[in-house]
């Protein structure tokens, strides 16, 4: 990371919500305070705030939908959405989340960095 953590970085680096656990617990590796290995959460709940706050760092939260529908409710949730993606091979869910999804920057079928790329 550019600096040491801080605030909400910091604190999802560090800190599980209600239900979650480390898939992948970070690490930080060296004493800058700004290299750190990445972590994954799991059991991130509907409007907790891993999932309502953008976190600029090697952190992933996994959350769980019962259907598309759902999943698009939860990926619309939050007040930012620079990136989405969606993997499916079924044209009726590819025409629905597009539909729907509320996202800058939209990938179907393929790798997502973040940012468009070339």
């Amino acid at each position: 990371v550019i600096a040491e953590p801080e605030g909400k970085l910091l604190r999802g680096l560090t800190t599980l919500g209600d239900g979650e656990q480390w898939a992948i617990k970070p690490q930080q590796l060296d004493e800058t305070g700004r290299l750190w290995s990445p972590g994954v959460r799991s059991g991130v709940k509907p409007g907790s705030e891993y999932h309502m706050t953008e976190y600029f760092g090697p952190i992933l939260g996994v959350m769980t939908a019962k259907t598309l529908e759902e999943a698009i409710e939860l990926q619309n949730a939050p007040d930012y959405g620079l990136t989405a993606g969606l993997h499916s091979l079924d044209a009726g869910e590819l025409e629905l989340w597009l539909s729907k999804v509320q996202a800058g920057n939209l990938y179907v079928n393929r790798g997502i960095t973040g940012a468009i790329v070339g």
